[in-house]
């Protein structure tokens, strides 16, 4: 793709296969993994904001590893566990299902 237009490259693969039986090496393209930005990250973030809570803070409330916090915030864990969510929701204030998008 054309980066001039604002387009994201795609992943450039090589593997080889068998035409005519000569091995030729051919050229796959695969687009890169977009990381769609969740309901439950969203209202992770904004609960977050709202409590003036930093990650670290979120972290030492719910004895979650940074990186996990960061992750689903970022939307690179679109499917936490139950156990994590309640976790979070327990020290938000809120419910899991508020968090995850249902109706405040």
């Amino acid at each position: 793709m054309d980066q001039k237009r604002g387009y994201l490259s795609p992943l450039l693969i090589w593997t080889k296969i068998l035409v005519f039986d000569k091995l030729i090496r051919v050229k796959l393209y695969q687009m890169p993994n977009k990381k769609k930005i969740t309901k439950i990250a969203e209202n992770l973030k904004r609960f977050k904001e709202n409590k003036h809570l930093s990650q670290s803070d979120l972290c030492e409330k719910t004895g979650l590893a940074y990186h996990t916090i960061a992750k689903i915030e970022a939307g690179a864990t679109p499917d936490p566990r139950i156990s994590t969510l309640k976790k979070i929701a327990k020290a938000l204030g809120v419910s899991i299902d508020v968090l995850v998008g249902g109706n405040e």
